[in-house]
């Protein structure tokens, strides 16, 4: 038979003894420690702020204070009786209080009688209420009245992360502290000193890593750096600190960034599918997806006097300050926006990576007047082929010559006056097909437009005002150029494409002259020749 000897965690190991030890609250400690040292510690005190950045800690710091038997200055010895008793949670007089689970009258009633009685060990009593915004109404009501009139050499400390809840009769009897989340850099500089202390090895980015993720709660960060340090034998290094967290390394997304400017949607989502199958956390690619945009808004806004608040390598740096320099600082405000929307569905969602996929599919559309879009040699060499497959279609129908396809022979130059906005019309699926298969989102925004006519070697394509924002999209950046080229492949003559804004029409008229026929039409079409129907109108299959 054998004992486990009790471990202690480290956040409870390495807790601050004294004022000057507190992380990042520098403006409470020196306070607090000024009114210990001349005598003004005041009967009442509200500890406000988020989980982790030292309520408890400075709480029970301030009550060995007021307390210790041998003061160094305003610092408690933390060697004489009363230290030790309130250090090892043992002491008569220093009680804390869960305010969740004692959050009803009678155990604040309780407490306002042993308030009364004087010390039993200790120069003052204190009590600390934890969580103080879950008591109910009738006990805030009670301890209102021991607020009003407290008991001699008697201290109350509330701790809460939603002050908001408390009563406004409770907020003005009590002096406010407001403790701030802890910067990166300090908990970073305190892992390092907890992993020399503790002997643990740590690689640099791996700290910087663990305080990132940990929100600014000291205590969270500690927490972290324990779970990896046992999961790492041999050192802890950047690598396993992000397969424990389920955190996507910063070159992925990178290349994520990467698709999503050049409109490829289709290499963006692989890469989500990626990640998500390693168990990347997708609530945390949100995270690193938008610390990556924000690095974008600072390099685009403030120039290199913003690269010292971007946090990432010199690699990933010189990426964002190249990607910051081809967009204008309105298209990352922009998807900054969409991210955040579709973050606050995901809280909603039981398919968490739909709506990043969404997400990410929005943000390339975003990104489409200034992408550049897949090489133009592949675009061309698609286009060319659908040209000859289609001539060589055509010439067998009619008994014409057959185009020899295997000797690669150009087509002769289709000339400007023999073709009419029939053809065009006609053929416009299956250019809308090519478009689709090169780049889906330019795709998405043209099945809002209409052709309207063919004229001069100028086709233009109409949009309803409501779709002002898909007119100015394809128009802009090489997209125009995209659909100049491609035309001009396909029918073999140089094609010019105009895009206009046309008032809504009425609900009659809207349907005749709603004869966009979808990309995939064959069906469609062979359909029609089979029946000798005519086309009347088309519904959306996705409504």
């Amino acid at each position: 038979m054998f004992f486990v000897r009790e471990y202690i965690s480290l956040y409870r190991r390495l807790r601050p003894p004294r004022f000057s030890d507190i992380v990042g609250q520098p403006h409470i400690s020196r306070t607090l420690s000024n009114a210990v040292a001349t005598g003004r510690v005041n009967h009442a005190y509200l500890f406000c702020g988020p989980r982790g950045t030292g309520k408890t800690t400075t709480a029970r710091i301030l009550a060995k204070a007021v307390n210790c038997l041998d003061p160094q200055g305003s610092e408690p010895c933390n060697q004489c009786s009363s230290c030790i008793r309130i250090g090892k949670g043992s002491s008569l007089d220093v009680v804390e209080i869960d305010g969740a689970s004692n959050r009803g009258i009678d155990e604040i009633r309780e407490l306002r009688e042993k308030a009364k009685l004087v010390p039993a060990e200790e120069k003052f009593k204190v009590y600390i209420v934890d969580e103080v915004h879950m008591l109910t109404g009738e006990a805030f009501n009670a301890l209102l009245k021991t607020l009003e009139e407290p008991p001699q050499r008697t201290i109350f400390i509330l701790a809460t992360t939603e002050p908001h809840k408390l009563p406004e009769t409770i907020l003005s009897r009590c002096q406010r502290f407001d403790f701030r989340r802890i910067s990166s850099k300090e908990i970073e500089d305190y892992l390092k000193k907890a992993a020399a202390d503790s002997g643990i090895k740590a690689d640099a980015e791996a700290l910087s890593l663990i305080a990132k993720m940990s929100g600014g709660s000291l205590r969270d960060a500690l927490s972290l750096f324990e779970q990896c340090a046992l999961f790492s034998e041999n050192g802890l290094s950047k690598e396993n600190v992000e397969l424990i967290l389920g955190k996507a390394d910063d070159s992925v997304i990178m290349n994520l960034m990467k698709d999503v400017f050049e409109g490829n949607a289709a290499g963006a989502v692989e890469i989500i599918e990626d990640l998500v199958s390693q168990g990347r956390d997708i609530s945390y690619i949100f995270n690193d997806i938008m610390e990556y945009i924000r690095g974008l808004l600072l390099a685009a806004a403030a120039g290199d006097q913003g690269l010292p608040l971007i946090n990432y390598d010199e690699e990933i740096l010189e990426e964002i300050k190249k990607q910051a320099d081809l967009f204008p600082a309105e298209i990352f405000f922009k998807m900054a926006e969409e991210l955040a929307d579709y973050e606050r569905k995901l809280k909603w969602s039981n398919q968490p990576q739909l709506i990043l996929e969404l997400a990410v599919i929005k943000l390339c559309a975003l990104c489409i007047p200034k992408a550049e879009g897949k090489i133009a040699s592949a675009a061309d060499k698609f286009a060319k082929a659908a040209l000859v497959e289609r001539k060589a279609e055509t010439s067998s129908a009619a008994g014409r010559d057959i185009l020899n396809v295997q000797d690669k022979k150009e087509a002769e130059p289709q000339r400007e006056k023999d073709l009419d906005f029939e053809t065009i019309r006609d053929k416009w699926p299956e250019i809308m097909g090519l478009i689709k298969k090169k780049r889906i989102s330019l795709h998405a925004l043209l099945l809002e437009g209409m052709l309207k006519s063919y004229s001069g070697g100028v086709l233009t394509i109409s949009f309803d005002d409501k779709y002002k924002f898909h007119k100015e999209t394809v128009e802009q950046g090489k997209n125009k150029k995209f659909i100049e080229s491609l035309l001009k492949k396909y029918f073999n003559c140089p094609i010019e494409v105009s895009f206009i804004l046309e008032e809504q029409k009425g609900e009659q008229e809207t349907k005749q002259g709603n004869r966009r026929v979808p990309d995939e039409n064959y069906i469609v079409k062979r359909a029609l020749e089979i029946f000798e129907g005519e086309l009347i109108d088309l519904k959306d299959e996705n409504l």
